[in-house]
Formats: structure tokens, sequence, C-alpha cells
């Protein structure tokens, strides 16, 4: 049975085949098994290479480098691994040193990492550069100021003691500027330097009473303020005793007139303190300056004969005049102040009832009161009393506020005020130096047109009138500053009122035989003064005086 011979043999050759290639293969493992680890792990059996990792740079979390501001605590740079990176241990240094630095500067920061299971060590891996700035420096500023000795006391009238030097330093480190110090009854002389630059640095100034201070004692602090809220102050002392009897209320005559009933002038001052009445003192020089140029004044000067003159000391605590009705100083007297009703050229007397108390004291009867106020400021006003300032250019205003007394018009144009004030043509009819009629045959001072040697006319415009009413003359005190001289018909109402005074009858050929003519310029600029006019006297006369009468008190008029 061949075919059952043949069957066998290819079984037994399969079988064979099989157990050969099963020994191959477990040689093989076996060969294996003796060149590879075997790695036991929770979830089986895993080869490993058997190389560690080495750390790099980017396996870390790096912060704190960079620009840091010096505040005297140290300065730390926080370096951590990322996670699943190495956990060997980290030693940062700066500039080579572990410790952390908080002095300025620059530092180098570089880092050591130890070796850790399957990490390598890592040395001298760069952080960055941590730069430690300087703090900005803190100042302190102020300064102090030496202390001020008395300047004792001294009688009036007194020569103005020695000044004195006021020393201030910088006491703080940082600079300083400085401002002039002021004081009221005290000459401060001017800062050596402004500027205090570092601390030690120095700069003075000097500081004397001021002349002429009224018998008292002076007290005042003197304040020196600077930049960035310094300041410090000194206190200066000055007693002044009277070497001199208050001369308050005192009247001296300075002339009297022969007449029976003369015209009866009486000058008061304000704003002068007691050394300012001493005799011959700036009160009584003020007085013989205004007084002379009034007599200079036609007609006037023709009738010096008729006037008698009086002053009035009157001692007030300051010198000057209020800037603003409502200021508190000067305390003067007569209360007087500029700027009064909004107009800073008009200066008012304000205390009408002690002014009146006053002039009395020189005659129960006075005609013509002048207020001196003892202020440079331009200024003056007139209505019951004529007020003038020291100004040089203020005596203008004397001759015109005077001329308003003895009855005169304004001769000027103000259509604005005439139609605010309700000015009718009735009441320019009354005005003795304007008319409402331009008929010369007719006119109030038609005696003197045509008449040698003067040249009154009609000239259109006055009493704020631009037209209906006609004036004397082209230039009059009463109109501008051109001329410091009145017209013909204001001259005469001038001195009929002084005749009037005196008891005796006007005549109009003693008048010319007396009269002065000034001459009048023809067709020139007006430009003989940069001063303004007075202000129109209804636009504060009423308020200072009621409806009294604006005038002076002549022969037959009432309060």
């Amino acid at each position: 049975m061949p075919f059952s011979c043949k069957r066998r043999s290819y079984h037994i050759i399969t079988k064979r085949f099989f157990t050969a290639l099963t020994v191959i293969l477990i040689l093989f493992i076996g060969f294996s098994l003796t060149t590879c680890d075997i790695a036991i792990t929770p979830s089986g059996i895993k080869p490993e290479r058997g190389e560690n990792k080495t750390p790099v740079i980017s396996d870390f979390t790096i912060s704190g480098t960079g620009d840091i501001t010096q505040d005297g605590s140290p300065k730390t740079v926080a370096i951590s691994a990322k996670e699943g990176k190495t956990s060997g241990a980290i030693t940062v240094k700066y500039n080579g040193s572990t410790a952390a630095p908080s002095a300025a500067g620059e530092y180098l920061v570089l880092f050591d990492v130890a070796a850790a299971p399957g990490w390598n060590a890592a040395n001298e891996l760069s952080a960055g550069i941590l730069n430690i700035l300087s703090a900005p420096p803190v100042y302190t500023y102020s300064f102090s100021a030496s202390a001020l000795a008395s300047f004792g006391t001294l009688q009036t009238p007194y020569s103005q003691p020695a000044s004195k030097t006021v020393t201030i330093t910088s006491t703080g480190t940082g600079a300083v500027t400085l401002n002039q110090p002021t004081a009221a009854n005290f000459i401060v002389g001017t800062l050596s330097t402004t500027s205090l630059a570092t601390k030690g640095a120095t700069s003075v100034f000097t500081v004397q009473p001021k002349a002429g201070l009224a018998a008292g004692t002076y007290t005042e602090t003197i304040s020196i303020s600077g930049s960035n809220g310094t300041s410090a102050a000194v206190n200066a002392n000055f007693t002044v005793t009277s070497g001199v009897t208050n001369p308050d209320r005192k009247v001296k005559p300075l002339r009297l007139s022969q007449k029976a009933s003369p015209t009866n002038i009486v000058f008061l001052g304000d704003g002068f303190n007691l050394a300012d009445n001493a005799e011959g003192g700036l009160f009584d020089t003020k007085v013989a300056d205004l007084s002379n140029y009034f007599f200079s004044i036609q007609p006037y000067s023709g009738y010096e004969d008729y006037f008698s003159v009086y002053s009035v000391y009157a001692v007030s605590t300051d010198r000057g005049a209020k800037k603003n009705p409502t200021d508190t100083v000067p305390n003067t007297v007569f209360n007087s102040t500029f700027n009064y009703q909004g107009i800073d050229r008009l200066l008012v007397a304000r205390n009408s009832a002690k002014i009146r108390e006053y002039a009395r004291l020189a005659t129960p009867d006075p005609h013509l009161i002048i207020v001196i106020v003892n202020d440079d400021k331009y200024g003056g006003s007139g209505g019951e009393f004529a007020v003038t300032s020291i100004n040089q250019s203020a005596k203008e205003i004397t001759i015109h506020e005077i001329g308003h007394i003895f009855s005169l018009a304004d001769e000027y144009v103000d259509e604005e005020y005439r139609i605010a004030a309700g000015i009718t043509i009735e009441q320019a009819k009354s005005q003795p130096n304007v008319d409402v009629t331009s008929d010369l045959s007719k006119i109030k001072w038609s005696h003197f047109v045509g008449r040698s040697g003067y040249n009154d006319t009609a000239w259109l415009g006055g009493f704020y009138f631009a037209s209906g009413v006609w004036r004397p003359a082209e230039y009059s005190i009463m109109r501008s500053y051109t001329l410091m001289q009145y017209n013909a018909i204001s001259r005469e109402t001038i001195v009929k009122k002084i005749m009037g005074n005196a008891g005796e009858k006007y005549s109009l050929d003693d008048f010319l035989l007396r009269d002065i003519r000034p001459v009048f310029p023809q067709r020139v600029a007006m430009s003989g003064s940069n001063n303004p006019m007075p202000v129109p006297v209804e636009v504060y006369a009423k308020s200072l005086y009621g409806d009294q009468k604006i005038r002076a008190r002549f022969i037959g008029e009432e309060d």
C-alpha cells in the first residue's frame, strides 16, 4: 500500500519542521534576554535605554529679572522647573554670588541645577540680567530766618534808625525759590538772591522803619515765603513817642481880609498823620501850594483882599485814601476814597458832617471848603466841598470844582450822561454861564460881546447838551484843561458872589477895572491836558448830600 507510506512520511517531515522552528525561536529569545533589561512596571514590562536628559533654559519659568528700583531690600530672581521637567535643586547666583543683591547695579543671573532621577545636572544656565536702579533722591524743603532785634524807641520828629539785616538759611536738602517779603510800616530791602540751591545756602535782606510814622508802637510780622510750601517769619518792632503836641483841630489863619464879611476859605487835610501835621510839615506845604495856585487864577487874583484863608489840622491814623469804598484801610479822619460809584478818578471825602465840624472851627461861615487828600493818585470831586488829591495835575480839578461851588455849570458835552440824568433845557436856562439862545443881543453875556479885550460870543454845546445850548467861549476851565482860566461871564459870576459875601454892591465898571482878561487861543487842538474832566457833580452829589443844595453857603442860602 504505497499510498499510505507516502502520506505518513509527509506528516513526519512536517512534525520535525515545527519542532526545529520551536527550538530556533527559543534560542532567539534566550539570546535577546542576554542583551536587554526588563523593567517591571505596574503596567507591565517596559524596556529602557539607560540615557538621562540634560536640563535646558526652556525647561524653567523665570521671573524677577529686568529693571527694578532700589528700595533697600534684597532683590531675588525666582526660577522653577516646568511640569514634567527636572526635580533637581536650583541654585541662583548673582554675578557669581548666591546672596540676593540690594545695591544698585547690573547683575548677571546664572543658576545651577542638581542631578535628579532621569536628569543630568546642569551648571550656569543664564536667567538674564537683573538691573537694580538707584532710587531717586528724597529732598526736604525748609529754611530759617535770623531774629530781628528791636529798633527801640524814638521821639517825633525822628531820624530813621539804621537798617538791620535778616539772613535766610536753607535747612533742607532741596532747592527753594524765595519771594520778596514786604511790610506796611517798615522798608524791606531786596533779597540778595531768590535762589537757595543747596542746604546751607543763604540770602539776606534789610529792614528799616519808615520815616514819619505817627506816635505808637509798631509790631509787624514780616513773612518770607518760598516754593514747595516753605516759609519763615521775623518780628519787627519800633516805638514812636510824641515829641510834639497833637495839633488836631488846631486852626491856623493864613490870610485875614480887612473886609467886614469876607469870603472864607478853609483848607482841611485827610490822610495826613501826626508827623505830616507838624508845623511846616507836609500838610502846611500842600496848603501853601494850592493856595498860591488858587490866587494865580482870575478872578481870585484880582480880589485877594476879599478873602480870608484858614487851615485846620486833622490828624489821621494812616496816610492816603482808600482805593475802593469797601476798603477798611487806610483809617483817615474824613474817610476819603477813590473809585466812588465805580469811577476810578472820583475821589470823595465821605464824612461830610465831620468836614463841616472841622471847617467851622475856623469860621462859623465857611464859604469854600477845600479838602486836600494825602494821596498822589490823580482824582478829585466837587459839590458841597472841593476835594483834591496831592497829585500835581489834580489842582486842575480843584479850580474846576470851585467853579461849581460858585454856581458855574459844566460847559462840556456829555449826551450820554445828560439823557441818563434827565437834564432838561429848563435847567440850562438857570445856569449863569450857558444859555439856550445864540442871539448875541439877548444872550446872558451880551454885555461882553464886542467889548474891547473880550472875545465872548456863542459856541454851540454846553451843560452836557450837544445842541440847543451855547457857551461863551471855545475854551474854559469849565469845559476842558486846554486853558486854566474862566471865561468872562464865569469870572463875573464869581465876583458877584464875592461882592455879595462882603455886603458890597456889584458894579460892572468896577469889575472891568479889576478884570485881567486871559488870552484865549483861537482854534487850537484841545490837548492841553491828558487828564479827564471831573465827573458831573450830579452823578454822586445826591448820594452824599441828599437833596440839599450842593453849593457854597453864600449869603441868603441855607444848608
